[in-house]
């Protein structure tokens, strides 16, 4: 009995802890990524309205690999008009990985939003 407290509690704890993570990468990303990258992931503020700022729901985002995002976020590579380099000025791996989660939840939330037989950019 004792045992099952202890796997139960420790679940709770686990699934508790995951959405404070996903809450903290959305907070992280408001803060850090969305000056540029706008709140849906678009790139359309206007602030980078004189920028290359990729759209990251694009094809070509949707299909980098995790660590290629993460790499990209964390030592800002493939990045020639804006300097990402996260990883080097403070932020925790944990936070990076964060970030990649919820870039990907924005592009599930925006292939689903696209009406069928819709091209996207």
């Amino acid at each position: 009995m004792i045992r099952l407290a202890v796997v139960l509690g420790f679940v709770g704890l686990m699934m508790g802890g995951s959405g404070a993570v996903a809450q903290d990468s959305v907070e992280l990303y408001a803060q850090k990524c969305a000056n540029c990258h706008a709140k849906d992931g678009s790139g359309h503020t206007t602030v980078t309205s004189k920028l290359d700022v990729p759209d990251l729901r694009s094809k070509r985002v949707v299909e980098m690999s995790d660590t290629d995002i993460y790499n990209s976020i964390a030592h800002g590579t493939q990045h020639k008009e804006y300097p990402h380099a996260f990883l080097h000025i403070g932020m925790k791996e944990e936070q990076i990985q964060g970030l990649v989660k919820h870039i990907r939840v924005l592009q599930r939330g925006s292939q689903q939003t696209t009406p069928r037989g819709t091209a996207k950019p």
